[in-house]
C-alpha cells in the first residue's frame, strides 16, 4: 500500500502561500558573500561579517562594497604596473591604512603583490594565452595583462 499523498494531487503541491518568506524572515545571502575564504580575507582587513555584509555610517552593505568605500576604491582607480613591477591597486591600498591592518602586514600585502606578478608573469610566457582574447605571440612576448614586465 503506498504511503504519504499522492502525486500530482492538491495535497501533494505545496501552494504558493506555503513558498512565501515569512515577514521578517532573513533575506537570503548571495553565494559569493556567504564563502568562510571571503569572509576572511575581507576580515584580514578589519571587515569582520558572519553574514556577507558590513555596516558603515549605519547602512548595511555587501562585504564588496564596503571594502571599495573602506578602501576608497573604484572604476577610476589606476590599474597595472608601476616602473617596480609593484601593481597600483597595492599603492591605492595602502595609501588608505592608518597604522597597521589586524589581519596582514603591509609587508606581507607587497610580497602577495609580487607573487602575483611573478606567476603573472611567467604564465604570460607560457604558449597557452594569460588571458582569454589575447593572441599567443603577445603572450609570449613578456606582456602581462597588457603591461610589459620591467626587468
Amino acid at each position: 500500500m503506498p504511503r504519504g499523498r499522492p502525486r500530482g494531487s492538491a495535497a501533494a503541491t505545496p501552494t504558493r502561500a506555503a513558498r512565501a518568506p515569512r515577514a521578517g524572515a532573513a533575506q537570503p545571502v548571495e553565494f559569493t558573500q556567504a564563502l568562510v575564504l571571503n569572509q576572511w580575507l575581507f576580515g584580514l582587513f578589519g571587515l569582520d561579517s558572519t553574514d556577507g555584509c558590513y555596516t558603515i555610517d549605519g547602512r548595511a552593505m555587501p562585504l564588496l562594497e564596503a571594502f571599495k568605500q573602506r578602501f576608497q576604491l573604484n572604476e577610476h582607480s589606476e590599474e597595472g604596473l608601476d616602473e617596480n613591477n609593484v601593481h597600483r591597486f597595492h599603492h591605492a591600498l595602502v595609501n588608505q591604512i592608518a597604522g597597521e591592518l589586524p589581519g596582514i602586514s603591509k609587508d606581507e600585502l607587497l610580497a602577495f603583490d609580487q607573487n602575483i606578478v611573478r606567476c603573472a608573469f611567467h604564465a604570460s610566457r607560457s604558449p597557452i594565452p594569460f588571458q582569454a582574447g589575447r593572441d599567443s605571440t603577445a603572450s609570449r612576448s613578456g606582456v602581462a595583462g597588457g603591461m610589459k614586465m620591467v626587468q
